[in-house]
């Protein structure tokens, strides 16, 4: 096996770290096999908080917490990617749980896990995604990686869930926790997991190539010569593969730049940029990345910066394009996604492709076919009307740029709705 690596950081006050061990080595062996039953269904909240080294920085939007979401008894992280087929998942009465439907959410089954999974076991390995993460490639194939301890566990399954394969891998440092997963849809045996250490470990970033289906691993390396997975100190990011091939890890660090890695060779090399704050922007730090949207040269991805406008802390979101290769980038703020969100992670747009994008701001839907440079309002009576029974967006996934579900919470946290739209968001109807 080869060092791979893929550079995922977000900025955050708290963290950035090197990296730990490198290497390769076999997962072990002992696979399961068991008959499908488990998944489900939940919010968002906008809000704002601190986010860089300075207190009097404010938050950016984000929705609600994952320890909040975790102890609701309700589904909040689904994907139906070819609109029939799909799946929900979450932590019911404190165990991960999941179902399935294929019936476009109407009606659900359970899906049984090889792995039972009590939430205060898995909340220690909770970081910037939930622990365990759930990798939905098709409405057939769905893989769930998860950290125990000192190990991470890979269950496969390409039957919807009615029999996984499981399979343990050693981690090379404890305390760690996953930061971003990736897993080309083209190529359903490989995945990239970016892991990021606590307590003692909070300098260390571990970047994970997993293959054959969690049969092989190996220790990636965005930076030749480094123990871990060579991230600056602190670093917070995010992986994304397009394909087996090509892939970039995007960062924040603690000093408020924004790092860029890319491969086209499976990680066998990477090259680097450190991008500028857009004109406007001098003198700002960027404060979150969120994941990048892919296709052939182009790519497309949100930044916030944080800074001081007019004496007073502000927050701005920039989005960058590239249609080249990343040979050369444009970066616009779009004060439009200020309050934006699209899944309760606080990420404000849900890109389709690095051109078309949907965001709710203002209490209804936007949508972007260039990349961010405008915006249109897509005016629904319904969707806005439910919007203001349940204000927290829990999720969007489109599977197409005229087909999409959203999944909304109400303010209590109790009670979800799963709307669809099969006209680009002009209508919508409960699931």
């Amino acid at each position: 096996m080869r060092l791979q690596r893929a550079f995922v950081c977000i900025l955050s006050i708290a963290a950035l770290v090197p990296i730990l061990g490198c290497g390769t080595w076999k997962a072990e062996a002992g696979s399961i096999t068991e008959n499908s039953s488990t998944s489900s269904f939940v919010s968002n909240t906008i809000t704002s908080s601190l986010v860089v080294d300075h207190p009097h920085y404010p938050i950016f939007p984000a929705s609600t917490h994952l320890n909040v979401l975790e102890h609701t008894n309700t589904w909040y992280n689904f994907s139906i990617p070819d609109g029939e087929n799909g799946y929900r998942w979450g932590y019911m009465n404190g165990r991960f749980t999941m179902e399935r439907t294929n019936s476009g959410g109407r009606t659900w089954c359970p899906v049984v896990l090889p792995v039972s999974w009590s939430q205060g076991l898995m909340m220690e390995g909770n970081g910037q995604l939930e622990n365990p993460n759930v990798q939905v490639v098709n409405g057939h194939t769905i893989r769930v990686f998860g950290v125990i301890g000192k190990r991470l566990e890979v269950l496969c399954s390409n039957d919807g869930g009615d029999e996984f394969t499981r399979k343990r891998i050693p981690l090379p440092v404890s305390s760690l926790r996953l930061e971003s997963v990736s897993m080309p849809k083209a190529g359903t045996k490989s995945a990239w997991v970016l892991l990021r250490g606590t307590g003692k470990m909070a300098s260390v970033h571990e970047l994970l190539h997993v293959q054959e289906e969690g049969g092989t691993c190996s220790l990636e390396h965005l930076v030749q010569g480094t123990q871990d997975a060579g991230l600056p100190v602190n670093a917070q990011g995010t992986v994304h593969f397009m394909n087996t091939h090509q892939g970039w890890v995007v960062a924040t660090t603690s000093d408020g730049q924004l790092h860029v890695y890319m491969t086209s060779d499976e990680g066998d090399s990477w090259s680097h940029r450190i991008m500028e704050p857009p004109h406007g922007l001098t003198g700002w730090k960027a404060a979150k990345v969120y994941p990048p949207a892919l296709c052939g040269k182009e790519a497309t991805f949100v930044v916030r910066f944080v800074g001081l406008k007019q004496g007073r802390a502000s927050v701005e979101p920039v989005v960058y394009r590239t249609r080249d290769g990343a040979g050369h980038f444009d970066g616009q703020v779009v004060s439009m996604l200020t309050d934006a969100v699209s899944n309760y992670t606080g990420n404000p747009v849900c890109f389709i492709n690095p051109k078309v994008g949907y965001a709710v701001s203002g209490g209804h839907l936007m949508r972007t076919a260039d990349a961010g440079s405008k915006w249109e309002s897509v005016r629904s009576l319904q969707l806005e009307n439910t919007l203001h029974q349940y204000p927290c967006v829990l999720g969007m996934d489109f599977i197409s740029t005229e087909q999409g579900f959203i999944l909304l919470q109400s303010h209590d946290h109790v009670h979800n709705i799963l709307l669809r739209t099969v006209n680009q968001g002009s209508s919508w109807t409960v699931v």
